[in-house]
């Protein structure tokens, strides 16, 4: 018997052809490789699922969110703290 990982990634083969599709750029990509535990992977490939992404096109999105929330907090961090001389 197949696990859930084996079973949605077939499906996923499957419902490739309606999923969104990523925005085309110019930009070149890199592939890399990230090791991350099983649980966080189910968790990225239920919200692909539900958003109608491919799996590494929901990855870019939650890091493209993360990235812009982060860039606030680090300027404010960056302008509190006094550059030592």
């Amino acid at each position: 018997m197949k696990d859930a990982r084996q079973l949605r990634a077939i499906g996923a083969m499957c419902y490739n052809a309606h999923m969104a599709r990523p925005k085309k750029s110019n930009e070149p990509t890199m592939v890399v490789s990230v090791r991350m535990p099983a649980s966080l992977h189910d968790q990225i490939a239920q919200l692909a699922e539900e958003e109608r992404r491919a799996m590494s096109q929901q990855i870019l999105v939650l890091l493209e969110r993360g990235l812009q929330a982060e860039a606030p907090a680090a300027r404010r961090a960056a302008r509190a703290t006094p550059l030592k001389r």
